[in-house]
C-alpha cells in the first residue's frame, strides 16, 4: 500500500530514516513524514498557528476554538482557505485531494483537524 503522504502517481519510492522522520521519495518529490503519530491536540494547535501566522487572521491563537467556522466566525476568505490548504500540506507532509478541499471538510478548525488526521493515518 502506498504512503498517504505521497501524491497519486508513480509509486517508485524509497524510505530513508533520519532524525525521527521518514523521507519518502515518490515521483521525484521528497516528503518528510513523522514516524510517530501526532495527537489531535497537536494537529489542532498547528492549524491555529497556520491561521494566525500564514493566513494572517488578526486574532490570538488562544481565542480560536475547534468549533469556530473558518468563514463565518473567523472571516477567512478564499485566499486564506488556499493558504490554509497549502500550509497544512507542508506542515503535515500530506496531499489534500481536490475532492476533499470543500466547504464541508474546511468548515471549521475541527473539521480540518479531522481531515488531516484521516489523511495522515
Amino acid at each position: 500500500m502506498p504512503d498517504r503522504a505521497c501524491p497519486i502517481g508513480d509509486w517508485k519510492r524509497h524510505r530513508l530514516s533520519a532524525n525521527g522522520f521518514v523521507m519518502v521519495v515518490a515521483s521525484g518529490l521528497v516528503y518528510r513524514r513523522a514516524m510517530f503519530s501526532l495527537s489531535a491536540d497537536e494537529v489542532e494547535s498547528r492549524i491555529k498557528r497556520i491561521l494566525v501566522e500564514d493566513a494572517y487572521l488578526d486574532l490570538p491563537v488562544d481565542s480560536i476554538s475547534a468549533s469556530d467556522g473558518l468563514a463565518v466566525d473567523l472571516g477567512l476568505d478564499s485566499l486564506g482557505f488556499t493558504e490554509l490548504r497549502v500550509q497544512c500540506e507542508r506542515q503535515f507532509a500530506t496531499k489534500i485531494p481536490d475532492e476533499q478541499f470543500n466547504s464541508v471538510r474546511f468548515h471549521s478548525v475541527g473539521s480540518v483537524r479531522d481531515l488531516i488526521l484521516e489523511l495522515c493515518r
